[in-house]
């Protein structure tokens, strides 16, 4: 869990938020990877708020609850703290903002690792 998708509130993938540990420790750092697949994404507001948090560099994240899963991200030189709220499948929203003054901004989600394909039977 050290990689969270950051999608606008339409599933457009906008990019990543990448941990340096995983989101099950209470606290840690994280970067930002701004990365929409879409050229009409570029010049949107959620793409700004990454892209001036990946120029700002690290950003400290904390737990804050854990049912849901609940996290704040602080970034130097940013005075709004961005946040993550995730359900039991690690599925939610991320915005910007702290207590009544908080806006979402789009979906968030944790990928889950992905099975081992089988390995077809070739007969001995």
């Amino acid at each position: 869990m050290r990689c969270v998708v950051l999608q606008d509130a339409n599933g457009g993938h906008l990019g990543f938020m990448l941990c340096s540990s995983g989101l099950d420790q209470t606290s840690g750092d994280c970067v930002f990877m701004a990365m929409p697949l879409q050229s009409e994404l570029v010049d949107t507001v959620a793409v700004d708020l990454l892209f001036q948090r990946r120029v700002a560099g690290e950003s400290a994240w904390l737990v804050v609850n854990r049912n849901p899963t609940s996290i704040i991200i602080r970034t130097p030189g940013q005075t709004a703290e961005m946040f993550l709220e995730l359900d039991s499948e690690m599925v939610g929203h991320w915005g910007i903002g702290t207590g009544s003054d908080r806006s979402v901004v789009g979906r968030a989600l944790i990928q889950k690792k992905a099975e081992p394909a089988a390995t077809p039977d070739r007969g001995a």
